[in-house]
């Protein structure tokens, strides 16, 4: 009987739910005993939240067999949704090639979206993916525009990293990577408007 008035919550509500709301009812399905059934009524309603969540359960085996594939399935659906936590978590994945095989070409992709969507974390990411050239060419021009947007979002340990980085670097290079910096931060800024804006 619970089962059956759970999904029904879930199939009854979703459609007439506001943005607030329909976070709410993904925290009703995790405190539910039908947690799988409910999230993915939600996930196939394009809920990224959701996606993501039901993403882990199949990462983690929670309430269903571990199934990497649907796991990487549901995150990039949510990542491409714009859920930050689902392109991160692929970008990681892709990273340490567990459980799938690596590739730092996504790997850096998903890192970047994330830190285009604002993860100070992943910009410090990317601009060491750029250091090493993994994925990508090496360049310490992005790497330094990366390293730079991150310390511009206060993430202090980026100040080595601009140490290290510019005896390698003519003045020029320099410019050129505080000039594309700047352009970054112009664009996460717009972005970030863009998505305040959109919560309203």
């Amino acid at each position: 009987m619970k089962k059956i008035i759970i999904t029904l919550l879930c199939i009854l509500l979703l459609p007439t739910l506001a943005f607030s709301k329909v976070d709410k009812a993904v925290a009703l399905c995790n405190k539910s005993q039908m947690k799988l059934a409910c999230m993915t009524k939600l996930a196939k309603k394009n809920n990224t939240k959701a996606q993501f969540n039901l993403g882990v359960l199949y990462a983690f085996g929670h309430g269903v067999k571990k199934d990497t594939k649907q796991a990487i399935y549901w995150y990039t659906k949510s990542a491409n949704g714009g859920n930050i936590y689902a392109q991160s978590t692929l970008g990681r994945l892709y990273f340490q090639g567990k459980d799938i095989k690596q590739d730092y070409k996504k790997a850096l992709y998903w890192y970047t979206e994330s830190a285009k969507a604002g993860n100070v974390r992943d910009q410090d990411i990317v601009a060491g993916m750029y250091i090493n050239g993994q994925g990508t060419t090496k360049s310490y021009i992005n790497a330094y525009a990366w390293a730079y947007v991150s310390m511009h979002n206060s993430n202090l340990k980026t100040n080595v990293l601009h140490s290290q980085l510019e005896p390698h670097m003519s003045k020029s290079e320099i410019k050129q990577a505080k000039s594309l910096a700047l352009e970054l931060i112009k664009v996460l800024k717009i972005a970030h408007n863009r998505k305040n804006k959109h919560k309203k």
